[in-house]
Protein backbone atom coordinates (compact mmCIF):
# COMPACT_ATOMS: atom_id res chain seq x y z
CA UNK A 1 0.00 0.00 0.00
CA UNK A 2 2.64 2.14 1.08
CA UNK A 3 4.51 1.85 -2.52
CA UNK A 4 1.08 2.41 -4.45
CA UNK A 5 0.68 5.85 -1.90
CA UNK A 6 4.37 6.48 -2.87
CA UNK A 7 3.75 6.17 -7.19
CA UNK A 8 0.54 7.81 -6.61
CA UNK A 9 2.74 11.11 -5.65
CA UNK A 10 5.00 10.76 -8.36
CA UNK A 11 2.44 10.72 -10.87
CA UNK A 12 1.14 13.79 -9.09
CA UNK A 13 4.24 15.31 -9.67
CA UNK A 14 5.02 14.19 -12.81
CA UNK A 15 7.62 12.97 -12.02
CA UNK A 16 7.55 9.22 -13.61
CA UNK A 17 10.30 10.23 -16.10
CA UNK A 18 12.53 10.85 -13.93
CA UNK A 19 14.61 7.17 -13.16
CA UNK A 20 15.73 7.46 -9.26
CA UNK A 21 19.19 5.40 -9.77
CA UNK A 22 20.40 8.04 -12.74
CA UNK A 23 22.95 10.51 -11.77
CA UNK A 24 22.22 13.87 -12.34
CA UNK A 25 24.47 16.00 -14.21
CA UNK A 26 24.90 19.83 -14.32
CA UNK A 27 24.23 21.10 -18.16
CA UNK A 28 24.19 24.98 -18.05
CA UNK A 29 26.11 25.95 -15.02
CA UNK A 30 26.47 29.67 -15.84
CA UNK A 31 22.39 29.79 -16.01
CA UNK A 32 21.83 27.00 -13.31
CA UNK A 33 24.42 29.75 -11.05
CA UNK A 34 22.21 32.80 -11.65
CA UNK A 35 19.38 30.64 -9.58
CA UNK A 36 21.45 30.92 -6.65
CA UNK A 37 22.48 34.76 -6.40
CA UNK A 38 22.97 35.12 -2.73
CA UNK A 39 23.04 31.21 -2.31
CA UNK A 40 26.61 30.17 -3.41
CA UNK A 41 27.10 27.92 -0.67
CA UNK A 42 23.83 26.02 -2.06
CA UNK A 43 25.20 26.15 -5.08
CA UNK A 44 28.79 24.76 -4.76
CA UNK A 45 27.13 22.19 -2.86
CA UNK A 46 24.93 21.29 -5.79
CA UNK A 47 27.91 21.56 -8.23
CA UNK A 48 29.81 18.83 -6.04
CA UNK A 49 26.77 16.33 -5.74
CA UNK A 50 25.40 17.00 -9.76
CA UNK A 51 28.60 15.83 -11.88
CA UNK A 52 27.19 12.70 -12.93
CA UNK A 53 29.11 10.52 -10.12
CA UNK A 54 25.79 9.92 -7.69
CA UNK A 55 22.68 8.92 -8.86
CA UNK A 56 19.21 10.73 -6.63
CA UNK A 57 19.04 7.89 -4.61
CA UNK A 58 22.50 8.65 -3.07
CA UNK A 59 22.11 12.47 -3.27
CA UNK A 60 19.45 12.09 -1.16
CA UNK A 61 21.10 10.53 1.35
CA UNK A 62 23.76 12.90 1.28
CA UNK A 63 21.13 15.63 2.31
CA UNK A 64 18.91 13.46 4.70
CA UNK A 65 15.79 13.47 1.89
CA UNK A 66 13.49 11.16 0.87
CA UNK A 67 14.01 10.43 -3.22
CA UNK A 68 10.46 12.38 -3.53
CA UNK A 69 11.97 15.77 -1.85
CA UNK A 70 14.80 15.98 -3.61
CA UNK A 71 13.47 15.22 -6.98
CA UNK A 72 10.46 17.43 -6.57
CA UNK A 73 13.01 19.93 -5.67
CA UNK A 74 15.07 19.72 -8.72
CA UNK A 75 12.48 19.14 -11.23
CA UNK A 76 12.70 22.65 -12.42
CA UNK A 77 16.24 22.18 -13.58
CA UNK A 78 15.07 19.49 -15.60
CA UNK A 79 12.47 21.21 -17.08
CA UNK A 80 14.76 23.95 -18.11
CA UNK A 81 17.66 21.64 -19.14
CA UNK A 82 20.04 23.24 -16.94
CA UNK A 83 20.67 19.54 -15.25
CA UNK A 84 19.86 16.39 -16.72
CA UNK A 85 20.29 12.54 -16.00
CA UNK A 86 22.51 10.23 -17.19
CA UNK A 87 23.25 6.08 -16.69
CA UNK A 88 25.96 5.66 -14.42
CA UNK A 89 28.64 3.47 -16.56
CA UNK A 90 29.34 0.43 -14.44
CA UNK A 91 33.20 0.11 -13.04
CA UNK A 92 34.94 -2.90 -11.66
CA UNK A 93 36.34 -2.24 -8.68
CA UNK A 94 39.65 -2.25 -8.21
CA UNK A 95 42.09 -4.10 -5.84
CA UNK A 96 45.84 -3.34 -5.49
CA UNK A 97 47.80 -5.78 -3.83
CA UNK A 98 51.25 -5.29 -3.57
CA UNK A 99 54.05 -7.01 -2.42
CA UNK A 100 58.17 -6.54 -1.99
CA UNK A 101 60.56 -9.47 -3.47
CA UNK A 102 63.79 -9.71 -2.38
CA UNK A 103 65.16 -7.68 -4.89
CA UNK A 104 63.74 -4.74 -3.84
CA UNK A 105 61.26 -5.10 -7.08
CA UNK A 106 57.43 -3.97 -5.92
CA UNK A 107 54.96 -6.15 -7.67
CA UNK A 108 51.49 -5.34 -8.27
CA UNK A 109 48.57 -7.55 -8.98
CA UNK A 110 44.84 -5.89 -10.35
CA UNK A 111 42.29 -8.15 -9.32
CA UNK A 112 38.10 -7.58 -9.74
CA UNK A 113 35.74 -9.05 -6.92
CA UNK A 114 32.21 -10.37 -7.33
CA UNK A 115 29.90 -8.28 -5.39
CA UNK A 116 27.67 -9.59 -3.06
CA UNK A 117 24.01 -7.60 -1.44
CA UNK A 118 22.85 -8.00 1.63
CA UNK A 119 19.06 -7.07 2.08
CA UNK A 120 18.04 -6.52 5.33
CA UNK A 121 16.58 -3.93 8.04
CA UNK A 122 18.60 -5.57 10.58
CA UNK A 123 21.58 -3.43 11.27
CA UNK A 124 22.82 -6.60 13.04
CA UNK A 125 22.56 -9.26 10.54
CA UNK A 126 23.94 -6.91 8.05
CA UNK A 127 27.02 -6.47 10.04
CA UNK A 128 27.51 -10.19 11.04
CA UNK A 129 27.08 -10.75 6.88
CA UNK A 130 30.05 -7.83 6.11
CA UNK A 131 32.10 -9.96 8.49
CA UNK A 132 31.46 -13.21 6.59
CA UNK A 133 31.83 -11.71 3.18
CA UNK A 134 34.36 -9.67 3.37
CA UNK A 135 36.26 -11.96 5.20
CA UNK A 136 36.00 -14.47 2.87
CA UNK A 137 37.44 -12.07 -0.03
CA UNK A 138 34.41 -10.48 -1.90
CA UNK A 139 33.02 -6.85 -2.22
CA UNK A 140 30.06 -6.09 0.49
CA UNK A 141 27.30 -3.85 0.72
CA UNK A 142 24.31 -3.54 2.70
CA UNK A 143 20.99 -2.20 2.06
CA UNK A 144 18.71 -1.74 4.83
CA UNK A 145 15.70 0.12 3.47
CA UNK A 146 13.98 -2.52 0.82
CA UNK A 147 12.63 0.59 -0.74
CA UNK A 148 16.30 1.86 -2.25
CA UNK A 149 17.02 -1.90 -2.79
CA UNK A 150 16.50 -2.02 -6.64
CA UNK A 151 17.61 1.05 -7.69
CA UNK A 152 20.94 0.03 -5.89
CA UNK A 153 20.81 -3.11 -7.13
CA UNK A 154 20.19 -1.83 -10.64
CA UNK A 155 23.00 0.64 -10.61
CA UNK A 156 25.65 -1.94 -8.72
CA UNK A 157 24.41 -5.32 -10.81
CA UNK A 158 25.83 -8.01 -7.56
CA UNK A 159 26.47 -11.36 -8.55
CA UNK A 160 24.47 -12.33 -5.96
CA UNK A 161 21.72 -11.23 -3.27
CA UNK A 162 21.10 -12.04 -0.07
CA UNK A 163 16.98 -11.04 0.56
CA UNK A 164 15.49 -10.77 3.78
CA UNK A 165 11.73 -11.92 4.17
CA UNK A 166 10.52 -10.00 6.89
CA UNK A 167 10.86 -6.50 6.27
CA UNK A 168 8.45 -2.58 6.31
CA UNK A 169 6.52 -1.36 3.49
CA UNK A 170 7.58 -4.49 1.15
CA UNK A 171 8.80 -7.83 1.89
CA UNK A 172 11.21 -9.72 0.29
CA UNK A 173 8.85 -11.90 -1.99
CA UNK A 174 7.41 -8.56 -3.37
CA UNK A 175 11.43 -7.36 -4.12
CA UNK A 176 12.67 -10.68 -5.28
CA UNK A 177 9.40 -10.70 -7.60
CA UNK A 178 10.44 -6.95 -8.96
CA UNK A 179 13.99 -8.04 -9.49
CA UNK A 180 12.78 -10.77 -11.27
CA UNK A 181 11.26 -8.62 -13.24
CA UNK A 182 14.78 -6.28 -14.81
CA UNK A 183 16.07 -8.10 -17.68
CA UNK A 184 19.48 -7.53 -16.38
CA UNK A 185 19.20 -8.89 -12.98
CA UNK A 186 16.85 -12.07 -14.41
CA UNK A 187 20.07 -14.24 -13.83
CA UNK A 188 21.26 -13.12 -10.35
CA UNK A 189 21.18 -15.85 -7.49
CA UNK A 190 19.13 -15.02 -4.57
CA UNK A 191 19.11 -16.65 -1.45
CA UNK A 192 16.34 -15.72 0.64
CA UNK A 193 16.94 -15.08 4.00
CA UNK A 194 14.57 -15.86 6.94
CA UNK A 195 13.85 -17.20 10.84
CA UNK A 196 10.68 -18.80 9.01
CA UNK A 197 11.83 -22.38 7.66
CA UNK A 198 9.00 -24.12 6.40
CA UNK A 199 7.81 -25.30 3.38
CA UNK A 200 5.07 -22.45 2.37
CA UNK A 201 8.01 -20.29 2.86
CA UNK A 202 10.43 -22.24 0.21
CA UNK A 203 7.59 -22.67 -2.20
CA UNK A 204 6.73 -19.03 -2.49
CA UNK A 205 10.06 -18.22 -2.63
CA UNK A 206 10.60 -20.77 -5.82
CA UNK A 207 7.79 -19.03 -7.12
CA UNK A 208 9.20 -15.43 -7.25
CA UNK A 209 12.53 -16.69 -8.74
CA UNK A 210 14.48 -17.00 -5.60
CA UNK A 211 17.37 -19.76 -5.89
CA UNK A 212 17.72 -20.86 -2.55
CA UNK A 213 16.74 -20.57 1.43
CA UNK A 214 18.99 -19.79 4.41
CA UNK A 215 17.12 -19.85 8.01
CA UNK A 216 18.40 -17.27 10.82
CA UNK A 217 20.37 -17.15 12.80
CA UNK A 218 23.04 -16.51 10.19
CA UNK A 219 25.91 -19.41 10.28
CA UNK A 220 29.03 -18.53 8.56
CA UNK A 221 29.78 -22.22 7.00
CA UNK A 222 26.31 -22.44 5.58
CA UNK A 223 26.64 -18.72 4.09
CA UNK A 224 30.02 -20.11 2.46
CA UNK A 225 28.50 -23.03 1.30
CA UNK A 226 25.27 -20.86 -0.49
CA UNK A 227 28.02 -18.45 -1.85
CA UNK A 228 30.55 -20.77 -2.95
CA UNK A 229 27.20 -22.80 -4.97
CA UNK A 230 25.77 -19.95 -6.22
CA UNK A 231 29.00 -18.10 -7.75
CA UNK A 232 31.09 -21.72 -8.34
CA UNK A 233 29.21 -21.57 -11.83
CA UNK A 234 29.56 -17.90 -12.44
CA UNK A 235 32.39 -16.84 -15.26
CA UNK A 236 35.21 -14.77 -12.23
CA UNK A 237 35.90 -11.54 -13.73
CA UNK A 238 40.06 -11.87 -11.57
CA UNK A 239 43.12 -11.24 -13.79
CA UNK A 240 45.41 -11.80 -10.84
CA UNK A 241 47.18 -14.51 -12.52
CA UNK A 242 47.32 -13.49 -16.09
CA UNK A 243 51.12 -12.19 -16.56
CA UNK A 244 49.95 -9.18 -18.97
CA UNK A 245 48.88 -7.18 -15.68
CA UNK A 246 51.38 -7.78 -13.78
CA UNK A 247 53.66 -4.73 -13.04
CA UNK A 248 57.02 -4.85 -11.80
CA UNK A 249 58.69 -1.07 -10.99
CA UNK A 250 61.86 -0.63 -9.21
CA UNK A 251 61.42 0.51 -5.96
CA UNK A 252 64.03 2.63 -5.74
CA UNK A 253 62.72 5.15 -3.25
CA UNK A 254 62.40 3.04 -0.04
Amino acid sequence: MELEVEWQHWQKFGLTHLIPHYAPVIKNPVLLQQHFKGKEKTYKKLVSLLNGKYPLTEIADKLNLTIFKITVWLKPYFEQDLITLIEIEDQPVAITLIGVTNQNYKITKTTYQQLIVCVDDSSQICEIMEHIITDAGYQYLSIREPLKALPQILKRKPDLIFLDLVMPIINGYELCSQIRRVSALKDVPIIILTSNDGMIDRLRSKLVGANGFLGKPIDQEKVLAKIKSCLSGKKTTSTLDSPEILQLTTDTGK
